[in-house]
């Protein structure tokens, strides 16, 4: 019986799975950073966020962007705030 482990005999480029890795990485951390923007709008949302999918932090992350009073957004219209560059008038 070999002792290799079955990670080990898939064979597979090591730069791919450092690439992988990182954008997995990047994806999660990106994912928590939404997160804690959306904490402060919905308390108890960070205790909730470990159920739910990423599709779903999104949706959550919508709902809290569209809720925020107009004085916390980009002249009023989050929309503009979310597609526009913020140095653009």
């Amino acid at each position: 019986m070999s002792t290799k482990c079955l990670a080990e005999r898939i064979p597979v480029e090591d730069c791919y799975l450092r690439a992988f890795g990182r954008a997995a990485y990047n994806f999660a951390y990106l994912e928590w950073g939404i997160i804690y923007l959306v904490e402060p709008v919905r308390p108890g949302f960070l205790s909730q966020a470990s159920n739910l999918t990423s599709g779903q932090i999104a949706g959550r992350f919508s709902e809290a962007a569209r809720s925020l009073p107009a004085e916390y957004t980009h002249k009023g219209n989050y929309k503009d705030y979310l597609t526009k560059p913020l140095w653009l008038p």
